[in-house]
């Protein structure tokens, strides 16, 4: 037993042996990415040093921090709403119960709180719901009806949070004044009409019910919806986002003269105008130079000449920042998964920095480059034969021969297929589109065995048996090379890249001490 342990702990500390040797850090084994060999990431590696001592890192951070901030919110949403939704039996019963019912009410809606709580006043004071609604309500609809909704309420997960509630009121009963979006609204309960009627709900049945998994998804589905509104409706009162209008104004009216006259954002602002502040909250000045950061990230300042726009964008931008703070606080980013990821995504994007600053400048092509790659590369842009193909497929080998003889004696393909085939374009007669001798496994290999308009013998397939039919043939051929051109051009940059790329390797691998170690 000892010895065997000593192997198993001697096999283990083996695997933790480093590769190599790169600027003195170690090089294991379970680092190498998937697609790559140890060669090739061993010059990654040395690009990688390459590009932090040219600061090139530091160009691609703002970005990649911007993107990942992204994941950070939702990893955290992700994890902290699904546990803090999981419905409790309590809340299982109080979402079945709310399922079981249908609710009449009448409805005072104002887009006024003044107005509103004068109907409601009226209300206190005994006089007519429907004729209060009448004098008050601005929706013509429900002025018309005196407030009477056409349909029952009935319990959903996208219910406002206004409306849930009247799923504990009783018959008679009126709310107090409710926000909803840009309206108030005063609700009085008609009638509840029950599922399981006015007799005692069956607990037993119940209870069965709110056990099984897809209902207790629903329920946590809707707890899930709760806890995001909670959020946003929370966050913008904790940022405390106060806009400055007028500078807002300054701001719009630079990048319209910017559209109009075609210049560069750059051009636009003078260095005085970068510290202009737009806008302040809880995370602190929002300013112009902020603001330029964040529309480039999201595409260009373009699209910034409504005032509007500007500032549903500047709160955005201010509630990501609180947002993704918060989650910070919390540790999210700490995490091993997220943190190997940004690791990773700073690297690769450093990378390809890189080799767009270092390399790609040096590559100088012109056309007779170009021909002469594709000539020498002419199998790469040859486009393969194909062969459209309509396909019978049953389960048994017996039902796969009796469908052959129907063939032979004259019934017609696309009509079996209709009939007794399980496999893909059944509605289609069997039609399954063009395909490549190196597509759909035994079906392309039978394919390329027959002549147009030729039926095959029944063969073996994945899912049971098969009769094929070519219906038509596409000869492979050679595109000519202005059709492909684009093409050729990214390859031969991509070639390029990677035969500069080995000389630049060559170059630095003594500088940064790399050693191979196995």
């Amino acid at each position: 037993m000892l010895f065997l342990a000593l192997i198993s702990a001697f096999s283990f500390l083996s695997k933790e042996k480093p590769v190599a040797i790169v600027a003195n850090k170690k090089v294991f084994e379970k680092d190498i990415p998937d697609n790559l060999t140890l060669d090739q990431h061993l010059q990654n590696l040395v690009f990688f040093e390459l590009a932090k001592e040219k600061g090139y890192i530091d160009s691609v951070k703002t970005r990649t921090d911007k993107n990942f901030d992204q994941e950070i919110i939702k990893r955290t949403v992700q994890t902290y709403i699904k546990a803090a939704s999981q419905p409790s039996t309590y809340e299982c019963a109080i979402y079945y119960k709310n399922s079981k019912k249908k609710i009449n009410i009448q409805l005072i809606q104002t887009e006024n709180l003044t107005r509103t709580l004068k109907a409601y006043l009226e209300v206190l004071n005994g006089k007519d719901f429907g004729t209060i609604s009448e004098k008050y309500s601005s929706n013509p609809q429900i002025k018309k009806s005196k407030g009477l909704l056409s349909r029952p309420i009935q319990w959903s997960s996208s219910l406002p949070p206004a409306f849930k509630r009247i799923f504990n009121m009783e018959r008679g009963e009126v709310s107090i004044p409710l926000r909803y979006r840009t309206t108030w609204n005063i609700i009085k309960i008609i009638d509840i009409k029950k599922q399981y009627g006015e007799n005692a709900l069956d607990k037993s049945r119940m209870l069965e019910d709110i056990a099984k998994p897809e209902f207790k998804m629903v329920v946590s589905k809707d707890k899930s919806s709760l806890y995001v509104n909670r959020v946003k409706t929370f966050l913008p009162w904790l940022a405390n986002i106060k806009a400055d209008p007028k500078n807002i104004s300054f701001l719009c009216k630079k990048i319209t003269a910017s559209n109009e006259k075609s210049a560069s954002a750059g051009l636009v602002f003078k260095d005085e105008n970068l510290n202009i502040v737009l806008a302040r909250s809880t995370m602190g000045e929002y300013k112009i130079v902020d603001f330029l950061e964040d529309a480039a990230l999201a595409g260009g300042i373009f699209a910034f000449t409504n005032e509007e726009t500007a500032i549903r964008f500047i709160n955005d931008q201010i509630l990501n920042g609180l947002l993704t703070s918060i989650c910070k606080r919390i540790g999210t980013h700490r995490g091993p998964f997220l943190a190997t990821t940004y690791e990773k995504t700073i690297r690769n994007s450093t990378l390809d920095f890189f080799k767009r600053k270092e390399i790609l400048p040096i590559i100088k092509e012109n056309d007779n480059d170009l021909k002469d790659f594709y000539k020498n590369n002419k199998d790469k842009y040859k486009i393969a034969e194909r062969r459209k193909v309509s396909l019978i497929e049953v389960k048994e080998e017996k039902e796969a021969h009796e469908t052959t003889k129907r063939l032979i004696k004259g019934e017609k393909f696309q009509t079996l297929a209709q009939e007794v085939s399980i496999g893909k374009g059944k509605k289609r007669g069997g039609d399954i589109g063009y395909i490549e001798k190196k597509q759909q496994g035994s079906i392309g290999q039978a394919a390329f065995e027959l002549q147009k308009g030729e039926n095959s013998k029944p063969f073996k397939t994945q899912n049971g048996w098969a009769i094929i039919k070519v219906t038509d043939i596409k000869k492979g051929y050679l595109p000519d090379y202005s059709d492909v051109k684009p093409s050729v051009r990214m390859d031969y940059k991509t070639n390029k890249v990677e035969e500069f790329g080995d000389k630049i390797f060559e170059q630095n691998k003594e500088k940064y001490k790399l050693k191979i170690l196995s």
